[in-house]
């Protein structure tokens, strides 16, 4: 909290991620809240450090954390704006941990919105293009999955012939992104 760019944090926050099923309630509560003031400036930490800090954020709610109504819209936002950093989708363990988020995100399926959903994947399905093999197969194997946590979104992938699907959306949280048209 004092020092988030200092080089323990990393380590902290996977820590954190790993154990994040044998955090106290009370505690619980205190340490989201101070992780999710680091997210919010992202000036504050590289993408490396923001990304473990969104996965231990995401682990502490899937424990324990499940009971507490939590809205993890900045979350997911950040996240999605993790996705498109060339630091991430080049280091094999950190596209692992982003991929392992959107996981998280499946399991918590009341968290889940349609048109977040399908920005997330169009992200996925616009990074495969370019990513390694072994990447692409790992980002395809999660985009299936969250069409299959939220069926809803399918509709992306139905454009009718002649319209375009963009694919570097801005705002995940946009409408337009279900509602194809040409």
């Amino acid at each position: 909290k004092k020092c988030p760019s200092g080089p323990l944090l990393p380590i902290v926050l996977q820590g954190v991620a790993k154990f994040a099923h044998q955090v106290n309630v009370e505690l619980l509560l205190d340490l989201f809240a101070n992780l999710r003031a680091m997210l919010r400036d992202e000036d504050l930490l590289p993408p490396s450090s923001a990304l473990l800090c969104v996965h231990a954020l995401l682990r502490l709610l899937s424990g324990h954390g499940q009971a507490l109504a939590v809205d993890t819209k900045d979350v997911q936002l950040r996240l999605y704006s993790l996705l498109s950093e060339p630091e991430v989708l080049d280091d094999a363990q950190l596209l692992a941990t982003g991929l392992d988020c959107l996981e998280h995100l499946c399991k918590q399926r009341t968290n889940l919105l349609a048109p977040r959903v399908a920005s997330f994947i169009l992200k996925l399905l616009s990074a495969a293009l370019l990513a390694p093999h072994a990447h692409a197969a790992a980002m395809l194997c999660t985009a299936a999955r969250l069409l299959a946590a939220c069926p809803r979104a399918e509709s992306i992938l139905h454009a009718s012939e002649g319209s375009a699907v963009r694919a570097q959306i801005t705002d995940p949280d946009n409408p337009a992104t279900l509602q194809v048209t040409a």
